[in-house]
């Protein structure tokens, strides 16, 4: 039997630096219903996280025993449901896999390149969320969401031309792809390539010289070489390498395109 922890209530005043518990979420909107966290804070600053997973649970496994192969990516695409183009891809290249099923060339490309789209719609999610959560209107945040769903919006417009959907798409399919493109869908996919793109230097004019996000985001979470078991991204935007750890210039910005970080540092 686990231990019981016994919780206690910590006094507290209003000087700026005493402690609080706090429970975050699942209703929080950044949670939105799918994780919970039990805080501990001092002032502004989080010493210490419960956190409470387990609320996105779907019973994928019991829907799986009495579908075939062919009828479950519809399900598979509600695992990432901001993400259901990949989701779905990834359920049918591990059917495919087992079944050793060989995929037309034209559908792994369309493949690759619709997985592209949902990955920089994806970012946009995760860019807008996070700078909102980061400081809400006081640091840029509410400008910052409306804009990069201005951005996410031009790529669901393609999802729809493509698939009729906007959030579920049934696109993969076991063995290739339920649509071909319609007609000038790769034209406007280039020209919304082309805009978004554009759009990069703006996000970072709102970001770089924001003065609550900087001190909100540099300096946080720092990885040392006690935890160089870390691998991926954690490491090489924290300036680390698992062959060469070097750190990161001061100017560097792991936000920035044109950030002065030397090769390896993975900020660049």
């Amino acid at each position: 039997m686990a231990e019981t922890v016994e919780r206690t209530t910590l006094e507290y005043g209003y000087g700026g630096s005493e402690r609080l518990v706090m429970n975050m979420g699942p209703q929080h909107p950044s949670a939105h219903g799918v994780f919970r966290m039990i805080l501990t804070l001092e002032g502004e600053t989080i010493v210490g996280v419960d956190p409470v997973i387990g609320y996105l649970h779907r019973c994928h496994e019991k829907l799986g025993e009495s579908l075939t192969y062919v009828q479950y990516p519809s399900i598979a695409s509600k695992t990432d449901y901001v993400s259901a183009m990949t989701a779905e891809l990834c359920y049918v290249r591990a059917a495919e896999t087992l079944g050793q099923i060989d995929v037309p060339a034209r559908a792994q490309w369309l493949r690759v390149g619709v997985a592209e789209l949902q990955r920089i719609a994806s970012h946009l999610l995760w860019l807008g969320t996070w700078c909102m959560d980061m400081g809400g209107a006081l640091g840029g945040g509410a400008t910052m969401f409306l804009y990069c769903f201005r951005e996410r919006e031009m790529v669901l417009d393609l999802f729809e031309a493509l698939t009729g959907a906007r959030l579920l798409y049934g696109f993969h399919q076991v063995g290739g792809t339920r649509y071909d493109v319609p007609a000038g869908w790769a034209d406007r996919c280039r020209e919304t390539l082309t805009v978004i793109e554009g759009r990069l230097n703006e996000y970072e004019g709102l970001l770089a010289g924001n003065t609550i996000f900087l001190v909100r985001t540099q300096g946080v979470g720092v990885i040392t070489p006690a935890l160089f078991a870390v691998r991926g991204s954690p490491t090489t935007s924290g300036g680390w390498s698992p062959t060469r750890p070097t750190r990161p210039s001061p100017s560097t910005c792991p936000w920035s395109r044109r950030a002065t970080a030397s090769p390896g540092t993975g900020c660049g």
